[in-house]
């Protein structure tokens, strides 16, 4: 565990993840994760345990709509979340997502979804 609490930054992109492990209270030191082109249908709460986490990179999943695929109040409460990339997932509808997202997390400055670019 001690070996991973300074890492800051962590691709997982391009590897064909379909779910993503829960040991992520290991990485307390963690402000990016890029998950990008994986085929996750969702991300876990467990990103909660991630305090200092600034990038969210998560374009190009298999998400199924916000709702069952995002854990809104677990991102809710990541205080130094500023960009959150949900570009090209399908199901996730810009026209859905943007104002759920932009209500559940009013400290993310970037959100970007396909077709749409939000940022306050």
């Amino acid at each position: 565990g001690l070996m991973w609490a300074s890492l800051k930054t962590l691709d997982l992109s391009r590897n064909a993840i379909t779910e993503l492990p829960s040991a992520f209270s290991h990485l307390p030191s963690l402000t990016v994760l890029d998950v990008s082109r994986n085929r996750l249908r969702q991300l876990p709460p467990e990103l909660s345990t991630l305090p200092q986490l600034r990038s969210l990179i998560a374009l190009s999943n298999s998400f199924r709509p916000a709702t069952r695929s995002l854990p809104l109040s677990a991102l809710a409460g990541l205080p130094d979340l500023r960009l959150l990339d949900l570009r090209f997932n399908k199901k996730l509808k810009p026209s859905a997502c943007k104002d759920l997202l932009a209500l559940h997390l009013p400290q993310v400055t970037q959100i970007l979804l396909t077709g749409t670019h939000t940022s306050s």
